[in-house]
């Protein structure tokens, strides 16, 4: 739908009014059509807009400075300043008085901004809402319809049909498909690494259910949910260390860019889940609670399409029992450069490795990932 500014009146001609009729044919109007609050024009560039007008005798213009404008016939001509002019203005408002042979008038503004198409550095973020959810439905293994980014949260947490199926039959998948283009799978069971989408949240992450697999039941949980209040977020488990790349041939585990497009992941937040912090403050049965020397770590390693390490950086999860960290942190990943995919590791202190490797769970929440993309803007 067209947007039409009407003009105002803003002056009459001297005389008393003794009828509608009268008043029609002194009082002038003045339309300018226009679908935009703002005319954009690139520098010395020029257009013109449909204007509607009656009873005008003339018409006096003012314009910003090193802008044209002109009315003839029904079109309303505006003329943008050239960019090397001196003394330009950049942006503001013609004001177009039409007047009438009586001497009434109404006045007519339209808001005009000069400008240029370039090249601009945008961020597209993976939130991993619903309501952001861009990507094409599609089917995973046992009828699931995956439709929207709620609908890969499984339930339960340990041994839900979505992330524990048989084993290394199935591949556990989702795909920012439109927006970041950042894609992830796993092959199921996600004990085995991946990456989990969740919208678990619990205060308490003292008291684990009982059982065996206790702490398994509290992998998909946040203390607080999303990041900024926001429901659902992502879970990253799996490292790669002396032990288990020798007898399970583990991999890392991270997400990609699924057309193969390098780009610069600008930062990502990121918080323990439940199940780690539950290791770390009080304990478990692989692990002691951290004492003041514990550090542990999460390393993001950058590949480009080559598959080339072009870089590393990392984010500390706890720095002794004082500095375990309970709430979402922006973490800076633009370091890492351009980038075709991001892988992620563990680092930790000696109390939290053992004969077999890692003790602590190698599990951290992240959320509201952050690309640049280069689009051309007008400004």
């Amino acid at each position: 739908m067209k947007k039409i500014f009407f003009a105002i009146a803003v002056a009459l001609g001297a005389g008393v009014l003794t009828s509608c009729e009268e008043q029609e044919q002194i009082i002038p109007t003045f339309v300018v059509n226009t679908e935009d609050e703002v005319v954009s024009l690139e520098y010395g560039m020029s257009t013109q807009l449909l204007v509607a007008s009656n009873n005008v005798a003339r018409y006096s213009i003012t314009e910003p400075l090193g802008w044209e404008a002109s009315v003839k016939d029904s079109l309303l001509t505006i003329t943008a300043p050239m960019k090397g002019e001196d003394g330009y203005e950049k942006e503001g408002t013609i004001s177009i008085s039409a007047i009438s042979a009586t001497g009434a008038s109404v006045v007519a503004q339209v808001k005009v901004f000069a400008g240029e198409w370039v090249d601009d550095v945008v961020l597209r973020t993976l939130t991993f809402e619903d309501e952001d959810a861009k990507f094409s439905p599609f089917a995973l293994y046992q009828g699931a319809e995956i439709k929207t980014w709620s609908d890969l949260v499984d339930n339960p947490q340990y041994g839900g049909p979505l992330t524990y199926t048989d084993y290394l039959t199935d591949t556990y998948r989702w795909y920012d498909e439109g927006n970041t283009e950042l894609y992830h799978e796993f092959m199921t069971p996600y004990w085995g690494g991946g990456h989990a989408v969740s919208n678990y949240a619990l205060a308490d992450y003292q008291n684990l259910p009982e059982g065996y697999y206790g702490w398994y039941e509290l992998q998909l949980t946040t203390p607080m949910g999303g990041n900024n209040g926001s429901a659902n977020f992502c879970v990253h488990n799996g490292y790669v260390d002396f032990f288990n790349s020798q007898i399970y041939e583990a991999t890392l585990q991270g997400f990609a860019f699924a057309d193969g497009v390098e780009r610069v992941v600008d930062h990502m937040y990121v918080t323990n889940t439940n199940y780690v912090l539950n290791s770390l403050t009080y304990g478990d049965g692989f692990n002691a609670p951290a004492t003041e020397s514990t550090v542990l770590k999460v390393v993001a390693y950058g590949y480009n399409a080559n598959d080339e390490l072009v870089g590393e950086t990392e984010l500390t999860l706890c720095d002794g029992p004082q500095n375990i960290l309970n709430e979402w942190k922006k973490w800076d990943l633009s370091s890492l450069g351009k980038v075709a995919r991001v892988v992620f590791n563990f680092s930790a202190s000696e109390d939290q490795i053992g004969s077999y490797g890692l003790n602590t769970p190698a599990y951290f929440a992240y959320d509201d990932v952050a690309v640049q993309f280069t689009e051309k803007v007008f400004k």
